[in-house]
């Protein structure tokens, strides 16, 4: 159901510059989404995950007692630990050896992918754009950020597959609270083959990338999470300290694209190597010049089917 507010009023011209526009009608957004009364939260102990992360003091004994004391999260993340995502050698029994052998860093993005999926569950009864789709295709960016980020070897602090996952989140929110805009969008793009960034501002007044950031800011995520889901698709305006992040998301969103992995509402494909998210790659690692994409997306099919098979395991988490 949409949240109760009229955003359909689009063919009267306004005094107010389209800035000011912009940030107004982004303000109404928020305020409807609000008004709702069913804004999507984090789990308690995402949220304190979060925080510890950030703490230079945090042990992994911290983790364990928090992540512990949630024993779905903790069922899920033993079950996502011992299958082919991770392709550990032994199997994972508990919180403490799987800190040990995926590290604090990668249980902290692990607990915040899962926690992403409960957030959203899928309305009974309400027709939607295939959700399954649209994870895969997250995932797959997700994991085509992570095999990138392993050729290119950027400094990303293995927030790749994260900052993949949720750069399109906004969608979700849009198709959660403004389901019969969204869906307009949907098919405005299709007819006249606009993107959905161009499309959704025609039908909203804003984007799914400015709601993507609003949301990720209320939940606290790391900034540079925040500027992949800002820039993702004007990666020339993002911050240079953020840059590489953003450009291979970027790069890694078109790939997904043309591949055909999952599919995210938007049929617009671009050109893999132009603009500027190629030019920071370019400058990052000059080899990519050299990288056959086709060849290079056929030889990372079982990291996608693990990517996959992480969808299917974590989307279970929203129904439990």
């Amino acid at each position: 159901m949409s949240a109760p507010v009229q955003t359909k009023n689009r063919g009267v011209s306004s005094p107010i510059p389209p800035s000011e526009k912009f940030a107004a009608n982004l303000a109404r957004i928020r305020e409807a989404i609000t008004r709702a009364g069913d804004l999507p939260t984090l789990p308690q102990v995402a949220v304190e995950v979060s925080r510890l992360a950030f703490n230079p003091v945090t042990a992994m004994g911290d983790l364990v007692r928090v992540i512990r004391n949630d024993l779905s999260l903790t069922a899920k993340i033993l079950r996502v630990a011992n299958s082919a995502f991770y392709g550990m050698s032994r199997h994972v029994e508990s919180l403490n050896a799987a800190l040990v052998l995926l590290g604090m860093r990668e249980l902290i993005h692990l607990v915040t992918c899962i926690s992403v999926f409960r957030a959203f569950p899928t309305k009974p009864g309400q027709p939607t754009f295939d959700r399954k789709a649209f994870w895969i295709h997250s995932a797959g960016c997700g994991e085509i950020a992570r095999s990138l980020t392993h050729r290119l070897k950027p400094r990303l602090n293995s927030t790749e597959f994260t900052a993949g996952l949720l750069h399109d989140l906004g969608k979700i929110v849009l198709d959660q609270y403004f389901h019969d805009d969204f869906m307009e969008a949907l098919r405005l793009s299709y007819a006249e083959g606009l993107s959905m960034v161009e499309a959704e501002e025609r039908v909203l007044g804003v984007n799914h990338a400015e709601i993507g950031l609003w949301l990720a800011g209320m939940w606290n995520l790391p900034t540079v999470i925040c500027d992949a889901i800002t820039y993702h698709h004007t990666p020339a305006k993002a911050p240079r300290e953020s840059g590489s992040l953003v450009a291979i998301i970027h790069l890694a969103n078109n790939l997904c694209k043309h591949a055909g992995i999952g599919f995210s509402g938007n049929k617009i494909d671009e050109e893999i190597t132009d603009g500027a998210a190629w030019e920071i790659l370019v400058q990052m690692n000059p080899e990519i010049i050299r990288l056959d994409f086709k060849q290079f997306v056929l030889e990372i099919e079982d990291n996608i089917a693990r990517a996959r098979e992480f969808v299917n395991i974590a989307s279970e988490y929203s129904d439990s």
